[in-house]
């Protein structure tokens, strides 16, 4: 394990840049997606278009590749900035960024997700971001239901 340890308050300082970062990660891979249906939809028509048609088709999947390549640089740059500021872009698609954190003498993640005002959920480090428990104890919201 190498990185810095945050206290709750450390890592919520610190989620105005982490949720511009975070925000712009989820978006390269939204936009992955949707290229990759693209591309996917662009080789089933090949597979049934005329000679004439094949070129266009081709160029579309070239594009669509590039702009694919481009976004995932983008996300890992994303990716590299968080690590920098000493944490770590768990998914980012759900936009979910754990913290080395202490917890009871062990070395915990502190969780956070996009659209949470505060890093306040923990897990161990061989756990899930899905079995993240309340930092403060509260028991009653763990297990991260949604309303």
């Amino acid at each position: 394990m190498k990185g810095k340890i945050f206290t709750p308050d450390e890592a919520t300082r610190m989620l105005p840049l982490v949720r511009r970062i975070v925000t712009d990660a989820k978006a390269c891979s939204k936009l992955i997606e949707r290229h990759e249906r693209s591309l996917l939809d662009l080789r089933r028509a090949l597979e049934r278009e005329s000679e004439m048609r094949e070129d266009a088709i081709l160029d579309e999947l070239r594009e669509h590749d590039k702009k694919i390549l481009a976004l995932k640089e983008h996300r890992e740059a994303c990716r590299r900035e968080l690590e920098a500021l000493g944490a770590f872009l768990d998914d980012p698609f759900e936009g979910i960024v754990k913290f080395y954190g202490e917890k009871d003498s062990r070395i915990v993640y502190f969780t956070w997700r996009l659209g949470e005002d505060r890093v306040s959920w923990w897990h161990e480090t061989d756990d899930e971001h899905s079995d993240r428990l309340p930092i403060d104890g509260d028991e009653k919201v763990a297990n991260n239901a949604e309303f």
